[in-house]
C-alpha cells in the first residue's frame, strides 16, 4: 500500500494526505496503467518514442495546458501526484529539466 510505504520512508504528512485524497477522488483514475511518466515533457519527444515502443504513459507539460499542469498550483500538483500513483510496478518517471539551463556552460 502506498501510504505504508510513504510512512516507512518518512514522507511528509501533507504528501501522505494528498495521496489518500487522490485515492478517494472518484473523478481520478486509480488504475496502475502507466509504464512511464514524463514530467516537464516539452515537445513530448520522449513520450512519442516510448509510445512507438508500445509503452503507455503520459507527459506533463505546462505549455500543453497551463491550468492543469502547473505544478506550483494545487490542481497541477495533485494531478502530478495522481499520475505518479498510476505508474505500474517497475514503471519509470522521466523528469526533463529545462535545456536552457545547460546552454551557458
Amino acid at each position: 500500500m502506498v501510504v505504508a510505504e510513504l510512512l516507512e520512508h518518512g514522507a511528509p504528512l501533507p504528501l501522505i494526505l494528498l495521496c489518500l485524497l487522490a485515492g478517494f477522488n472518484p473523478r481520478l483514475s486509480h488504475t496502475q496503467d502507466y509504464d512511464y511518466l514524463e514530467v516537464f515533457a516539452g515537445a513530448g519527444q520522449v513520450s512519442e518514442k516510448l509510445r512507438q515502443d508500445g509503452l503507455t504513459g503520459a507527459g506533463l507539460e505546462i505549455l500543453s495546458n497551463p491550468m492543469l499542469f502547473d505544478l506550483t498550483s494545487d490542481v497541477g500538483y495533485a494531478l502530478a501526484v495522481n499520475a505518479v500513483l498510476r505508474l505500474r510496478p517497475r514503471g519509470f518517471m522521466v523528469v526533463a529539466l529545462c535545456c536552457d539551463s545547460f546552454t551557458i556552460m
